[in-house]
């Protein structure tokens, strides 16, 4: 069974998802970080399938795509096969 909650060396993982710790990181750039990583962890795991991976978080497909743009992940990189075109 996966621990829930997990700490290493400059980082949290948390149910799988690592997000990296700072020393002096303020609130507002955890929760960015923690919010990238679990962008990155969704996209990963719908391969790239962003209406899925938003389901799954249960936002909108517009807010999904929005803050994964921010975030400068490209579901694209995550569908099967993409690179070999």
């Amino acid at each position: 069974m996966m621990e829930t909650l997990r700490l290493a060396k400059n980082t949290l993982i948390l149910r799988g998802i690592v997000v990296p710790l700072a020393p002096g990181m303020t609130l507002r750039q955890f929760t960015r970080a923690a919010e990238r990583a679990y962008w990155h962890h969704q996209i990963r795991h719908t391969h790239g399938n962003v209406t899925r991976a938003t389901k799954l978080a249960d936002v909108s497909s517009q807010l999904g795509y929005r803050q994964m743009k921010s975030y400068g992940i490209c579901a694209r990189d995550f569908r099967p096969n993409y690179h070999q075109r």
